[in-house]
């Protein structure tokens, strides 16, 4: 009997584990590492496009233990701070990989950042302080949007990555996705298509913004993985 309650107890453990430590497949964990890493360092791209407006040190208005203004270098705003967060967000992606390997629930604070976090605190922050440093503080209102834009759509691949079948959000109105081998193929191919499209939006944005760029961009990762589940379903379709 203790044997058995053991053994139950621990597969709730596992249960919770899976739920709440945010587990994901090999493949998913290495992607979102790779493509948050890619986004963690957009602003640097935007640094060095605004490099001659950047001054050698720069004034951010928050108030040292010595009572004045602590100035930031420019390489600091550049890299330092998107550098702290790309670790931030390496560090926290592979402790929850490590956690999910021993079947534990990673602590609160790595749970609430989860895959996204560090890339959705630091772009706003990043939107409004290298423009402010460049003393081009109009760019923050054409960039935020562009760069929100760019994470929602690698976060709709994120989800794709692993959609379950029945799921709200979801390509499963496509043909193509009758059987289980094609509904992750086509959700695969649009997890891919999403997340490349978002993260070139981010740096399109960063270095020199294009609308039509953008609209193409946008265009292209919600068609391509409809031409490509039409594509599949005629090949499934076809008389063998």
């Amino acid at each position: 009997m203790g044997k058995q309650q053991s053994g139950e107890q621990r597969e709730l453990e596992r249960k919770s584990a899976e739920i709440l430590g945010r587990h994901v497949s090999a493949e998913k964990g290495t992607l979102l590492l790779v493509y948050t890493a890619l986004a963690c360092l957009a602003p640097t791209a935007l640094g060095l496009r605004l490099w001659q407006d950047i001054p050698p040190v720069v004034q951010t208005g928050l108030v040292g233990l010595s009572g004045q203004d602590d100035p930031l270098p420019r390489w600091g705003l550049v890299f330092l701070l998107p550098g702290i967060f790309l670790a931030l967000d390496v560090i926290n992606h592979l402790q929850l990989r490590r956690f999910q390997r021993l079947e534990k629930v990673p602590p609160r604070h790595m749970r609430l950042m989860g895959r996204w976090g560090f890339p959705l605190v630091e772009l706003p922050l990043c939107a409004w302080a290298i423009p402010g440093g460049a003393a081009r503080p109009e760019l923050t209102g054409t960039l935020l949007p562009l760069w929100l834009a760019g994470l929602a759509l690698m976060l709709a691949g994120g989800h794709f990555l692993d959609c379950p079948r029945g799921a709200r959000f979801s390509l499963g109105g496509l043909p193509g996705t009758d059987d289980p081998a094609s509904w992750r193929s086509v959700h695969r191919f649009a997890a891919l298509s999403c997340l490349t499209g978002g993260a070139l939006i981010l740096y399109d944005a960063a270095l020199a913004p294009s609308y039509p760029a953008i609209a193409a961009l946008v265009l292209l990762s919600a068609g391509l993985p409809a031409l490509y589940a039409a594509l599949r379903g005629r090949k499934n379709g076809a008389p063998r």
